[in-house]
């Protein structure tokens, strides 16, 4: 396949960027393909100079395949308002789904894979592309392919969702369109991450939100054409490795007896070489392939360290003291609630000290809740901006089944 046929596809930020050069350069040990990659905390001046940045970081045969996408790219209109209702992690999952609709609108590329910053390339990425061939437009990646160890694994599967976000590919077809069409729109307002919060500290009372991953449970019912990549090694994490063990055979990275393409590291941490994710119990003391990745990928952030910001640019208000997660909520709150987008959020601290109260909160919620009861249409900020390729949905109907209605 030539390389302009193919792509791969990331979001990071500014501080998350050296992560980002290590995940694109494993990638480049077996591939040529270009990156386009969605930064989310850099103004459109900025792009230039973070694609440079990276370059200096990666072979130079790659130079010509970096392209650096901005927010107000694929989120239009609204990207003040997004960078505070969202923190960091909220707002790249956001990110994913603009930037694949961003591919498809604005790309001749008929074929890209999104892969998230913590990944780690074992191999060429065609067996993962070449799932989408004719019929499929969409590939995602289960978190597990078998039962859990009881029900406890599998109520943990369901809170997180069933496919993994860190791995998604797109082939360019009608439906596959209409797929990232419907994820931008949803993940604009959506995307938020409420599976550590306190019940009564969610957004919605009906459904756990994490991030865009929940939302990809709707896929396969929602779309024709999508492809489950059972192949575990595809996206191996700590969630599908059981207690297999990483081995090297003939320089190629296998768990248990299946070839590893694609290492996720979600939840790792430097500080504890016995093991590739902080969620997990599994201890790979002893483990010599695992020794040497550990090794060798903390060598390389290392001598990434200071190439980039250390830190993410959205995540205080103007006096310096830390946004809170009610703050965000509440000025989302207040968007969907028909409110006006606020011109600086981040210099209206007293403002969400009021708006984020309990009691605020519970008027609210009892408005959105009376409001769904007497079917009107609940239409958010959203809808001031245009619809098509440039605008955010114009229309939101939240997907509510009254007592009345068959499931």
């Amino acid at each position: 396949m030539p390389v302009d046929d193919k792509a791969l596809c990331c979001v990071a930020t500014r501080n998350y960027c050296s992560r980002l050069a290590a995940a694109y350069g494993r990638v480049l040990e077996f591939n040529d393909i270009p990156l386009f990659v969605l930064v989310v905390d850099i103004e459109p001046a900025e792009k230039e100079a973070a694609a440079e940045a990276l370059r200096r970081c990666l072979p130079a045969r790659a130079r010509d395949w970096i392209h650096v996408v901005g927010l107000e790219d694929v989120y239009p209109g609204a990207v003040e308002s997004m960078r505070f209702y969202y923190d960091a992690f909220e707002l790249c999952t956001a990110g994913k789904a603009g930037l694949h609709d961003w591919m498809y609108r604005a790309t001749g590329v008929e074929k890209w894979l999104y892969l998230d910053t913590d990944m780690l390339c074992f191999g060429s990425l065609d067996p993962v592309l070449d799932c989408l061939a004719e019929p499929f437009g969409i590939l995602l990646t289960p978190h597990r392919c078998t039962d859990g160890n009881g029900d406890v694994d599998d109520l943990l599967v369901l809170a997180a969702g069933c496919f993994n976000a860190g791995v998604v590919g797109i082939r360019r077809t009608a439906e596959s369109g209409r797929f990232t069409r419907w994820y931008r729109k949803t993940l604009a307002h959506l995307s938020l991450n409420d599976i550590e919060l306190e019940p009564a500290s969610r957004f919605t009372r009906d459904a756990v939100l994490f991030g865009d991953q929940r939302w990809l449970d709707l896929v396969p019912g929602y779309f024709e054409g999508v492809f489950v990549g059972r192949r575990r090694g595809f996206n191996l994490g700590h969630w599908n490795i059981g207690g297999d063990h990483l081995r090297r055979v003939n320089g190629a990275l296998y768990a248990g007896d299946e070839r590893v393409i694609l290492l996720h590291l979600s939840g790792w941490s430097p500080d504890d070489p016995s093991r590739f994710c902080r969620h997990s119990e599994h201890d790979f003391t002893g483990d010599a392939a695992w020794t040497e990745i550990y090794t060798a990928y903390c060598d390389q952030l290392e001598a990434l360290n200071g190439r980039f910001p250390a830190d993410y640019r959205y995540a205080n208000y103007s006096d310096g003291t830390r946004v809170p997660k009610p703050h965000r909520r509440a000025y989302l709150r207040y968007l969907l609630d028909g409110g006006p987008p606020l011109g600086s959020p981040f210099s209206m601290k007293r403002q969400f000290e009021t708006m984020a109260t309990p009691a605020t909160k519970l008027i609210w919620d009892s408005r959105f809740m009376l409001s769904i009861s007497n079917g009107a249409q609940w239409r958010p900020w959203t809808s001031r901006f245009p619809t098509g390729a440039g605008g955010v949905a114009s229309t939101l109907r939240p997907h509510v089944r009254h007592s009345s209605q068959n499931p």
